[in-house]
Order: C-alpha cells, then sequence, then structure tokens
C-alpha cells in the first residue's frame, strides 16, 4: 500500500491538523529519517500554507 493510502486510511481521509476534506495531500515531518507514513501527515492546502509560510 502505498504512503497516501496508508495516511488516507489513518486520516479517514480528512486533513490531520484541521479535519477538511478538501484538496489533500501528504506532507514529510521534518526530519523524515525513514521515508514512511509515520514520518508524514495528510494535510489540506490551506495547512500546508500555513506551515509553508
Amino acid at each position: 500500500m502505498s504512503i497516501e493510502k496508508d495516511l488516507e486510511e489513518r486520516s479517514d481521509s480528512k486533513c490531520e491538523l484541521c479535519g477538511s476534506s478538501g484538496t489533500l495531500g501528504v506532507y514529510e515531518v521534518p526530519p523524515n529519517t525513514d521515508g514512511g507514513a509515520d514520518a508524514c501527515v495528510l494535510i489540506c492546502a490551506t495547512c500546508r500554507d500555513q506551515i509553508e509560510n
């Protein structure tokens, strides 16, 4: 199973930060040493913008 599918299952296809079900994507939480789903979260575009800016 892909990391994105693992995260969708874990989060019930909702943003893991705010609960939104809008456009979701994988965000790797730094430092990501293993590349697995445990080092990533599924987040919406709004939360990604807030993290990155």
